[in-house]
């Protein structure tokens, strides 16, 4: 049975994602208006969660599952956002969070069933040679050390 994702943009301008190279699904912004809580994409056209292998669009449970960002059709965030699901794991929902406030000023965080899964951040700094680019990567809960209490 296939399990929804909601997919929440915080930021203040649209975005669209792609899921394991899918198709581009939009998701809107939030604002002032909205008390800045993020919005849903549009019913229907999200991503969903099945057991198994990552395909286009759906978020699977063996092996890794990408997601990529973007304005106007300009990949942002240095690049996809790289997470697995323990195939013991039960999946009842997902969330994937995204903030931005630039397309090299990032963060993704993934919940399951409200429960921190997995997050990046990336800020971009650049040193006097040019050079860019911090990235901090955490997956999977037991990583983090939560339970299910």
């Amino acid at each position: 049975m296939a399990v929804p994702v909601a997919v929440f943009n915080a930021g203040s301008h649209s975005v669209s994602v792609t899921v394991n190279q899918g198709p581009q699904i939009p998701v809107g912004p939030t604002g002032p208006s909205f008390d800045w809580a993020p919005q849903p994409q549009r019913p229907g056209l999200g991503p969903t969660y099945a057991p198994g292998n990552p395909a286009p669009n759906v978020i699977g449970n063996v092996g890794s599952n990408s997601v990529q960002a973007f304005v106007a059709d300009v990949p942002i965030g240095g690049g996809a956002f790289q997470f697995s699901i323990s195939s013991g794991d039960p999946v009842r929902s997902i969330q994937l969070y995204f903030f931005f406030a630039d397309v090299q000023n990032t963060s993704w965080l993934a919940l399951i069933d409200g429960k921190p899964l997995a997050q990046r951040v990336t800020f971009s700094t650049e040193a006097g040679d040019g050079t860019h680019g911090l990235f901090s990567d955490v997956n999977h809960p037991a990583r983090l050390g939560l339970s299910d209490e």
